[in-house]
C-alpha cells in the first residue's frame, strides 16, 4: 500500500458557518470545509491549476472580536457606576477606549494576505497570517512546485502529440498519391475514349 504524502497547513479561511483548512500534500493542495458535523476534502493537483494569486484584505474578525473582549465588560463597569469605587469605573472608561482604537487599529493598520488557488473547477482560498514577505516567499514557493509539475505534464505530452501528429501527416500523404491515382484513371479514360473517336469510318 503506497503511502500518502505528509500534508503542510498553508493556512484557514472562516465564514460565516464554514472554515476552510487548505493544505499541500504533495503535488497537490487538498481543502477540508467543516460545518462542525460533517468535514469535505476537495483536491487541486498542480498539473490542474489554473490561477494562483496573492491579496490583502483587512481584518474583520479580530476587530470584532478584540470588541466583544474587552468591550463587555468595559460595558458592565459603565452600567455598575453607581456602585463601583471611582478607580474601577475609570478602569472601565479606560478599557473602553482602549478596545475601541485596538479595533480600528487592528482593521486599518494589520491586513491579513489571502492566497488564492483555482483549477479543475476547485477554488482554495486561505488567509496565511503571516506578514507580507513571508506571504510572497510561501507564494514565489508554491509557484515553483506548480510549475515544475506543469513542466513535467507538458513534457510527457509532448512526444504523445508528436506521435500523433506523425501519424495524421503520414495519413494526409497517403491520401494525395490516391488522388493522383484517380486522376491517372481518369486520363486512361480519357484517353481511350479519344481513341474510340478517332476510329476510322468505314464508308458506305
Amino acid at each position: 500500500m503506497t503511502e500518502l504524502a505528509p500534508r503542510t497547513l498553508i493556512g484557514r479561511d472562516l465564514q460565516v458557518s464554514r472554515l476552510h483548512r487548505v493544505y499541500r500534500r504533495g503535488d497537490s493542495i487538498e481543502i477540508d470545509e467543516s460545518d462542525h458535523t460533517q468535514i469535505t476534502r476537495r483536491r487541486i493537483f498542480f498539473a490542474d491549476v489554473e490561477q494562483v494569486t496573492l491579496h490583502k484584505e483587512k481584518r474583520v474578525l479580530v476587530p470584532i472580536a478584540l470588541g466583544l473582549l474587552v468591550g463587555i465588560p468595559s460595558l458592565l463597569f459603565i452600567a455598575l457606576g453607581g456602585v463601583l469605587p471611582p478607580v474601577i469605573r475609570v478602569g472601565g472608561w479606560l478599557a473602553f477606549a482602549l478596545a475601541l482604537v485596538g479595533s480600528v487599529a487592528a482593521a486599518v493598520f494589520i491586513p491579513r494576505w489571502v492566497i488564492t488557488i483555482r483549477g479543475g473547477g476547485v477554488r482554495a482560498r486561505a488567509s496565511l497570517g503571516m506578514g507580507e514577505v513571508r506571504a510572497r516567499e510561501e507564494l514565489g514557493t508554491l509557484l515553483t512546485a506548480i510549475a515544475d509539475v506543469q513542466r513535467r505534464e507538458w513534457a510527457a505530452q509532448a512526444p504523445r502529440a508528436s506521435r500523433v501528429e506523425g501519424a495524421s501527416r503520414e495519413s494526409q500523404g497517403s491520401e494525395v498519391p490516391s488522388a493522383g491515382s484517380q486522376g491517372a484513371e481518369d486520363n486512361s479514360a480519357g484517353s481511350q475514349g479519344a481513341e474510340e473517336n478517332s476510329a476510322p469510318v468505314t464508308p458506305v
